[in-house]
């Protein structure tokens, strides 16, 4: 019976880029009784929408994937950074880095 490997996701760009999600920001400023002086609202924009794989490698050199259940994506905002994704995959698509990095 084969064995486990390597458990991961390989990750590249989607073809919809159309994100499913926007967060907001409010920040209030108030004064020493409690009134509200003032209040700010900031949108955090889409950012980039990555197609995910996830995969096993097994040690007789098949890979067992998630391609068959159909494209699953995720939403990284667009102020995220490399480094705060490759925790958790283990492929990188090169458009991948190259949209994280501008």
């Amino acid at each position: 019976m084969p064995k486990p490997l390597r458990l991961g996701a390989r990750v590249s760009v989607a073809k919809d880029q159309r994100s499913s999600f926007r967060s907001w920001l409010v920040v209030a400023t108030r004064d020493a009784e409690g009134r509200e002086v003032r209040e700010r609202r900031d949108v955090d924009e889409a950012g980039l929408v990555p197609q995910v794989v996830h995969f096993v490698d097994l040690d007789d050199g098949r890979r067992v994937t998630t391609e068959h259940l159909g494209e699953m994506t995720m939403d990284v905002p667009r102020s995220s950074s490399v480094d705060e994704l490759l925790p958790f995959v283990v492929e990188l698509d090169d458009a991948v880095l190259r949209a994280l990095s501008d």
